[in-house]
């Protein structure tokens, strides 16, 4: 039996809170050693919570990402929010109306899609912490996406202000990738 000693190995382990809850163990190679056929491990290894984790909202026994993907959306929805009064040469939401004449895209309507955007975001942002268990609260987040996903369809099928490209994929992909997952997961989540 040969015994050698195996270089510092850093083990990720999934935690309980999903994939953001990422447990680091590291194993100093002083005591590591594995055996020639085996893959034994004596190790003595010490544990590292990343800080962040303890922000993070709760999932349910079973896991789940559906929260942290809100919690996700939400934070990306503040800063879309903010760059609508913010930058004014309106660039950004013009990505978006890319078909629209220009008169149609002003700074007071950048600024009042940047409020209903910051206004669903809040939303999503409390039903990230709430989710779990509570019905009322899912359905508010599934309206989110119903109102957006609509918003973007009509805009882009009805009034032509838009066009299938990069600036209009993000927001369809969005919407429509959540209701999916939320309309098949609701069970999951809310146990009814």
């Amino acid at each position: 039996m040969s015994v050698r000693l195996v270089p510092v190995a850093v083990q990720v382990l999934r935690s309980r809170v999903g994939f953001f809850g990422t447990v680091i163990r590291v194993y100093s190679n002083a005591h590591c050693r594995t055996q020639s056929i085996q893959t034994e491990f004596s190790c003595k290894s010490r544990t590292i919570m990343l800080p962040f984790v303890h922000l993070l909202p709760a999932t349910t026994p079973n896991g789940g990402f559906l929260p942290h993907w809100l919690l996700f959306i939400s934070v990306v929805s503040v800063f879309n929010s903010l760059q609508t009064y913010l930058v004014k040469d309106l660039s950004l939401t013009r990505k978006v109306y890319s078909a629209a004449p220009q008169s149609e895209i002003t700074n007071l309507s950048a600024r009042t899609f940047g409020t209903w955007t910051l206004l669903t975001s809040i939303v999503r942002f409390y039903g990230a912490y709430n989710l779990v268990g509570n019905s009322t609260m899912y359905d508010l987040c599934i309206w989110t996406f119903v109102v957006a996903a609509v918003h973007f369809n009509t805009e882009w099928l009805w009034f032509k202000n838009c066009k299938l490209d990069k600036g209009l994929a993000g927001p369809l992909v969005v919407s429509t990738v959540s209701l999916i997952w939320m309309f098949n997961q609701k069970s999951f989540y809310v146990g009814a």
